[in-house]
């Protein structure tokens, strides 16, 4: 889905590797999405859409009509193996069980205990949420 021109758009034989997508479309029409690609050895996690809030996680608020491959180690986060795209921000779960969050904090949906309520409070990079660790994804667990 292109959220700039709001036009359902498939990403030819990239989006058949895929193993997880979550988008997000705000009331507004505006909207984001992340998803998990499948390489063959591991999983990466990509981003596009709307990044007024910085939900995109790559360290701007810039919009990105197309697919962008991110790398964690900017932010220090370790290998991804979950991600959920909520109205505008992005919550990411890595390998050691650790959650990290980005984009908006209007309402304190990032959980790391900042200040809320100001339209313009929002992060471009994940933060790791303090205090909560050893996280696991249900669908892993045998």
């Amino acid at each position: 889905f292109d959220f700039i021109t709001n036009v359902p758009t498939r990403l030819s034989a990239w989006w058949d590797e895929l193993v997880d997508v979550s988008i997000s479309v705000s009331t507004s029409s505006t909207g984001h999405a992340v998803a998990l690609k499948n390489d063959g050895s591991y999983l990466q996690l990509w981003v596009w859409g709307h990044n007024a809030k910085g939900q995109l996680g790559l360290g701007d608020v810039i919009d990105r009509t197309e697919p962008v491959e991110y790398d964690g180690s900017t932010a220090g986060i370790g290998y991804v193996i979950k991600a959920g795209a909520g109205e505008n921000f992005t919550a990411l779960l890595d390998e050691n069980g650790h959650v990290w969050t980005t984009g908006s904090n209007l309402v304190g949906q990032l959980g790391l205990g900042l200040a809320m309520g100001n339209p313009n409070d929002y992060i471009t990079l994940p933060q790791q949420i303090p205090n909560l660790s050893n996280v696991v994804d249900r669908k892993s667990v045998v």
